[in-house]
């Protein structure tokens, strides 16, 4: 969940193939697309950030 509790939408264009295996993937692990997304965001953020500090 956001920190304030608000979201916003967010709408981005992908590949037909990523978006059939990230859909199989959240399936598989039982895990909705959204809390997916979060999380790869999240993750490849905290990742690139601590790169550059």
């Amino acid at each position: 969940m956001s920190e304030d509790g608000k979201y916003a939408r967010l709408n981005v264009e992908v590949g037909k193939d990523l978006k059939k295996r990230t859909k199989n993937y959240c399936t598989d692990q039982e895990m909705t697309l959204k809390d997916f997304v979060t999380l790869a965001l999240e993750s490849t953020l905290d990742e690139l950030e601590g790169e550059t500090a």
